[in-house]
């Protein structure tokens, strides 16, 4: 006879679409939850009151310790959205450990390497994508509409250079912490572990999975123009963490993507380089289609590698 923890367990394994439900709910508790923490971090620190937290986020330009009262907000809703829901929904309700999401076989210096190449020539090919997006028009008949759009859009460039404005190092490695390190963990483990895995079981086709979870990845960050190079980024994560079976590997991606994006804002300010990764054009064509080729048979080799070693480990 099955206990009532077995029986719990098998209610969200065999019910994919009802366990999706659960884990957006526990993400949206998860996100009130953590920003109310990450308010009070806010106040502790900074000695501010409930309401006055809550206005910097209208008036940060003219607040004093702006920047770092916004960083604690976005601390605290990646903290309980994207790590403490998904790990409450694992261990509580599915009874399973997070190790069960991870695999041996991706923590090797080869599939590290190809992963961190595959991000990199991605980024290199994203420039055009972004740019496309970025200048995509509206017919007249949606013509306010697009400004919305656009009035959005001009609002998160400014709130996106308010925040990567590093006045000192420390600056920057506490933006690392909220806009990469959580981020790559927190945004793999709901999406890639939890949302893919079960549109996976729910529509029988991992690649319906994959793209759907891509889709849904990049509209959460409600940014129109930002749309199509976040749903071909999410897309990569997906392969990755499908043909290797462990979220070790979109994580790295997730990671090198937005840490590296932030170094190059940091050395951009620092006078190091001369690139301005907040500018929306695109890189050369050669460069393009050079890094588009490059970064295709890295792809092929990362498949090929996992496909022989889970075959492999088959004959063992």
């Amino acid at each position: 006879m099955r206990n009532n923890g077995t029986e719990l367990q098998d209610s969200f394994t065999s019910k994919p679409w009802r366990a999706l439900f659960i884990i957006i709910l526990c993400f949206f508790i998860g996100m009130f939850v953590g920003q109310f923490f990450g308010a009070l971090l806010a106040m502790l620190l900074f000695d501010l009151g409930f309401t006055e937290v809550l206005l910097v986020g209208t008036n940060y330009q003219n607040s004093p310790n702006a920047k770092y009262v916004l960083y604690c907000l976005q601390f605290g809703s990646a903290l309980g959205a994207f790590i403490i829901a998904p790990l409450f929904y694992l261990y509580r309700l599915e009874q399973k450990p997070v190790s069960a999401l991870f695999n041996s076989k991706a923590a090797k210096t080869i599939p590290i390497v190809l992963t961190v190449f595959i991000t990199l020539s991605f980024m290199v090919v994203n420039s055009a994508l972004i740019e496309w997006n970025a200048t995509v028009d509206f017919p007249p008949s949606m013509e306010s509409f697009e400004r919305i759009l656009q009035e959005q859009e001009e609002d998160l460039r400014l709130l996106t250079e308010f925040l990567t404005t590093f006045d000192s190092a420390w600056d920057f490695i506490i933006a690392l912490l909220v806009i990469a390190v959580l981020p790559a963990v927190g945004e793999e483990l709901l999406f890639r572990g939890l949302i893919q895995s079960k549109l996976q079981k729910a529509l029988g086709n991992p690649h319906v999975a994959i793209w759907l979870t891509a889709f849904i990845f990049g509209a959460i960050h409600f940014q129109f123009y930002g749309l199509v190079p976040r749903l071909f980024l999410g897309a990569i994560f997906g392969y990755i963490f499908y043909w290797s079976g462990s979220l070790l590997l979109p994580i790295v991606a997730h990671f090198i993507n937005n840490g590296f994006s932030l170094l190059m804002y940091y050395l951009y300010q620092q006078g190091a380089v001369e690139y301005d990764v907040a500018e929306t054009s695109a890189l050369p064509t050669s460069s393009i289609l050079v890094f588009l080729l490059l970064g295709l048979v890295a792809f092929w080799a990362f498949y090929w590698y996992f496909r022989r070693a889970f075959a492999e480990s088959a004959v063992e």
